[in-house]
């Protein structure tokens, strides 16, 4: 499609698959990889100190998420349905 970047520019990647509101990674985690969305959905979320969840974003098809800079994760993400990524 026109417009679209080809997949073989991405650098090397393996398939991972969640079921509905698996966690893939916490706050606090060590950001070891970054992701790209193939299907699916997912929420990147923070704690609040009252217990609630604050949802930053949700992200869906296509959209890379993940690559927080920093030696520890500020956010966590979940999966909102079952969902397959790329992990770079």
């Amino acid at each position: 499609a026109e417009g679209r970047i080809p997949d073989t520019i991405w650098p090397a990647a393996e398939v991972a698959a969640l079921a509905a509101d698996a966690v893939l990674y916490r706050e606090g985690d060590a950001p070891r990889h970054w992701y790209r969305l193939l299907s699916g959905a997912m929420r990147v979320v923070r704690g609040l100190p009252d217990g609630r969840r604050h949802v930053a974003e949700f992200v869906f098809p296509g959209q890379l998420f993940g690559n927080e800079p920093g030696p520890q994760r500020l956010f966590a993400a979940e999966a909102v349905t079952a969902a397959t990524l790329l992990v770079y």
